[in-house]
């Protein structure tokens, strides 16, 4: 298992294969906006990620603001075909930019990912830093709007 826990840590909780949303907290920590880019974040989207060291895996991301611009985050994320949940501990948007912090665990071991990036039209695209028992794995990730 140590050989798949740095892969996994890619964290970026986000999808099965069918592409069910998996449950995943709500953040209670969000960042008030007032750009009007931020609100076009809303949605669901669908895609992958991957670690620099080639690992790869589905990811899903879904984003929702109420009336007065407090944004709550969902992730979910497949590592070899095992879908992962994740609890969100915070949600930062910023205009087109975005920022999670999620928690998640593989066998009862404690993973943490923060991942950034930004909105580019229907595609939302960035880097991960995901941290744990294991150590410390960095990737890239890119979803689309369903």
């Amino acid at each position: 298992m140590k050989t798949v826990l740095p892969a996994v840590w890619f964290a970026l909780g986000v999808v099965a294969c069918g592409w069910p949303v998996l449950p995943a907290a709500e953040s209670k920590s969000a960042v008030r906006q007032a750009a009007a880019p931020a609100v076009a974040l809303a949605g669901q989207y669908k895609g992958a990620w991957k670690s620099a060291d080639a690992a790869t895996g589905d990811l899903r991301l879904a984003f929702r603001t109420n009336g007065d611009a407090t944004w709550t985050a969902e992730a979910s994320f497949t590592y070899e075909g095992t879908p992962f949940p994740t609890r969100m501990k915070t949600v930062r948007v910023e205009g087109a930019k975005i920022e999670l912090l999620f928690e998640w665990d593989v066998d009862g071991n404690p993973a943490q990912s923060k991942v950034s990036g930004e909105l580019e039209g229907d595609t939302l695209r960035g880097t991960y830093v995901t941290s744990g028992a294991a150590g410390e794995t960095r990737g890239t990730w890119s979803v689309t709007r369903i």
